[in-house]
């Protein structure tokens, strides 16, 4: 009996880990409200993390510390707030207190998750770290489809000049390294129009590029795809290429006398629908396969598919500290951007929510996911991206969330002693939080549904030949 299951271990492992990551940027977060309040002189009953029925508590002076027993979530406890007495007479109570004592203790928490990832990106800037990316040279196809619609559209790229081979070194004046970059920079502004720097034959050039947005995701796509090399990833059974002889792995160097480097060339050659002789290297040997494309829907193809994209390694490390820091900032300043681009997008109902929404479950999914790859560097830079999407979140103007509570600490202070104000305040606050348990309820079953429901299958058009 085999008493060892390794996919159940490294699920577990994975699970414990994303729990894990969670909690740590909940115990920054919650540590930020706690530590705000002690500076301010605001009395706090309870500091946990973690929610219901404490497994460990100790009481250090008037504050007790308890591990609830569910991982997730975690609170700082005012009296006033638990047992619904507004009236406390104690003048370090949280009501009590100044307005700027208040605001402070409730932006703690955010700002601790702001500073936790400047903090680590700047250490990971510090020690240096490489990534695999996949190259900003591009291919443009002459059409494009998106996600959210099954009918092909001209490539804005294409339109705008670009062409398969080209490097793009910046958007909008932000520069490009690597191709994941392209759609990051794009996200910076919520312009359509896109400034687009380009490397062709040595020669940098611009042009401006008409983005489309994407409902499903809302992102502004221009329609470049990252390039890849000629090798040849898989063969359609019954296709012209298999029956040509052509095998999965061949590495295409030319066609009809020119040398082929990357994929594109190829596809250019087929969509001609000219008589074809590939030169093809297979392990030790040299071939030449010769073939006719074959018209499919009004298109020419051969029926190989691309191979993996091209990938290059890019080095990420600061000179100094100082640079770090300054590298530091400039991720953590575009992260923010992008969060709060995103957020708008999805509240302006340009994209599909139900799709696009996700809670704890699936974050335990991708953490879990990322844990077993054992890439450290990108699980920490995941988990910064998860520490300020959580600051940015919890100051959303929301009853319930710090950003809510924001606007109604500074209504209390404007109408302080006026119990007809009190009154609305608080049955704002009961309502945020209702609606904030009816949120969470939907996308706990949005999740379970969306990981449940089988994953969509990736089309080979882009990639057929």
């Amino acid at each position: 009996m085999d008493f060892f299951n390794a996919d159940l271990f490294m699920n577990l492992f994975g699970i414990v880990v994303a729990i894990l990551v969670l909690s740590i940027l909940i115990a920054v977060h919650e540590a930020g409200h706690l530590l705000m309040a002690k500076w301010s002189n605001i009395r706090v009953d309870i500091f946990s993390i973690g929610m219901g029925k404490p497994i460990w508590g100790k009481q250090y002076g008037e504050t007790f510390y308890q591990i609830g027993r569910l991982p997730f979530g975690g609170f700082c406890g005012f009296g006033e707030e638990e047992n619904g007495d507004i009236s406390d007479p104690d003048p370090r109570s949280l009501m009590n207190s100044p307005l700027w004592a208040r605001l402070l203790t409730v932006i703690g928490g955010s700002l601790f998750n702001i500073i936790f990832a400047y903090l680590v990106m700047t250490l990971l800037y510090t020690v240096g770290f490489k990534e695999t990316q996949l190259s900003n040279q591009i291919t443009v196809p002459v059409q494009m489809t998106l996600p959210s619609a099954d009918t092909k559209m001209d490539s804005p790229a294409y339109k705008a000049g670009l062409r398969s081979g080209d490097t793009i070194i910046s958007v909008d004046g932000h520069e490009v390294k690597h191709f994941m970059q392209i759609p990051l920079n794009m996200s910076l502004s919520s312009d359509l129009e896109k400034t687009i720097g380009y490397v062709r034959n040595s020669t940098t050039n611009t042009t401006v590029i008409a983005s489309i947005i994407d409902k499903n995701t809302g992102l502004n796509l221009i329609g470049v795809q990252p390039i890849g090399p000629s090798v040849v990833s898989d063969v359609i059974e019954g296709g012209v290429a298999a029956k040509a002889g052509i095998l999965k792995n061949d590495k295409i160097v030319s066609v009809n006398g020119e040398k082929t480097e990357f994929f594109y060339q190829l596809v250019e050659k087929v969509l001609l629908g000219i008589p074809l002789t590939l030169k093809i290297e297979r392990e030790t040997e040299t071939l030449n396969i010769a073939l006719v494309p074959n018209k499919v829907n009004d298109v020419y193809q051969i029926g190989v598919m691309a191979e993996y994209p091209l990938q290059i390694e890019v080095l990420q490390k600061g000179s100094n500290i100082g640079q770090a820091f300054v590298l530091a900032k400039d991720n953590v300043s575009s992260t923010i951007t992008q969060i709060g681009s995103s957020l708008v997008t999805l509240f302006s109902g340009r994209v599909d929510v139900q799709k696009s929404l996700s809670g704890p479950v699936k974050i335990v999914s991708i953490t879990g996911d990322i844990a077993k790859t054992f890439d450290w560097v990108l699980l920490t830079k995941f988990m910064v991206m998860l520490s300020l999407a959580l600051a940015v979140f919890n100051l959303l103007p929301f009853p319930g969330l710090d950003g809510g509570a924001i606007v109604l600490q500074t209504a209390r202070s404007i109408f302080k002693n006026n119990a007809i104000a009190e009154m609305v305040i608080g049955k704002i606050e009961q309502f945020g939080v209702v609606l904030l348990l009816t949120l969470a309820v939907f996308v706990l079953f949005n999740d379970v549904k969306n990981l449940a429901s089988p994953k969509d299958k990736p089309s080979v058009e882009q990639t057929k030949e």
